[in-house]
């Protein structure tokens, strides 16, 4: 293990390498920085992307990124130099492709981490008049009353939506209505969740280790968890997701980007697909609507994320869902 002077050193070595670029880490009101290139630099502030006049060599992209694995103790588990990380450090999430795939230089972006969670209210901008509908399909109560009552009485639920939509954001707020006596299982690729359950434990894939997301999902079930949440649903991890919603494990959470509900649907049955288990589709999809409650759709309109809609599923028809309406 790395003494308290070897990390100092990195931690200098670190701010030394980012420069300009670490000063815009430092900028709260930035919420990403990108770098396409040595002198090809963008940032984004309130959902508005503008180029910054800031220069950030190869040689820094790579230090940054060599860093950033000893810092994590990655570095002494990987083999040769990598060419893509994955990686969480302090308040950020940096992904990072390195040459020759990074064709122009070291890419790397660096996203916020919500570090506040914010008010299911701020996800509703004008469209709650129009969101309505509980999930037995009443309309009774505006969606801020709607999906605290989905997830405080255990139903499954899906967020999805496209990138930069603000599911994780989304996600967080809903996990604050877990009842604080259940047990929580988190199970993220990159740590971003912020989870206040006292009760509760947090897995991360390691592709290092060659841990996945599937493995951790089947590792969840042995925590005796009352919960198990997703940051976000990416490949066959979903048909152990489903199986264990459908065998006791209630109120489980997952992101999954899709174009709308529909679209969000389709691609979970695609990720199970994946899983090579030789389901048939028509059995995945009456899997799906028996075990998938809601489906909570963002949209981004002019750097505002907000629901666009709620969706219940109802059933499935000769290729067909349906939707309670």
């Amino acid at each position: 293990m790395m003494g308290g002077m070897d990390m100092s050193y990195l931690d200098q070595l670190l701010d030394d390498a980012l420069g300009d670029v670490g000063r815009l880490l430092c900028d709260e009101t930035v919420r990403e920085v990108m770098v396409n290139a040595p002198h090809d630099v963008w940032v984004e502030r309130s959902g508005v992307m503008a180029p910054v006049s800031v220069s950030f060599s190869g040689q820094a992209g790579r230090t940054v990124v060599h860093t950033l694995l000893a810092l994590s103790r990655r570095a002494s588990m990987m083999a040769g130099d990598p060419i893509m990380v994955d990686l969480a450090w302090r308040d950020w999430r940096l992904s990072a492709v390195l040459p020759p795939v990074a064709v122009r230089g070291p890419a790397l972006c660096f996203r916020r981490h919500g570090s506040v969670v914010f008010p299911l209210q701020s996800f509703l901008g004008t469209q709650e008049s129009e969101l309505c509908r509980s999930i037995d399909g009443s309309e009774r109560s505006p969606t801020r009353a709607t999906l605290p009552d989905w997830v405080m009485s255990a139903k499954n639920l899906l967020v999805s939506g496209g990138t930069g939509s603000g599911k994780t954001a989304l996600l967080n707020s809903l996990i604050s209505f877990v009842p604080e006596e259940q047990r929580v299982v988190v199970i993220e690729d990159t740590r971003e969740l912020q989870v206040q359950i006292p009760n509760h434990v947090i897995f991360e894939a390691n592709p290092v280790c060659q841990v996945t997301l599937r493995d951790l999902v089947r590792q969840a079930l042995r925590f005796r968890p009352d919960r198990i949440i997703v940051g976000e649903v990416r490949g066959a991890e979903a048909f152990d997701l489903l199986q264990a919603m459908n065998t006791g494990h209630h109120g489980c959470l997952g992101t999954l980007h899709a174009n709308n509900a529909l679209d969000a649907v389709h691609r979970l049955a695609q990720l199970v697909l994946q899983a090579g288990m030789g389901w048939a589709e028509d059995a995945i999809a009456q899997q799906i609507v028996r075990t998938i409650h809601g489906i909570v759709h963002l949209t981004r309109v002019g750097g505002i994320r907000r629901i666009d809609h709620l969706q219940q599923l109802e059933g499935y028809d000769h290729g067909t869902y349906r939707w309670k309406t």
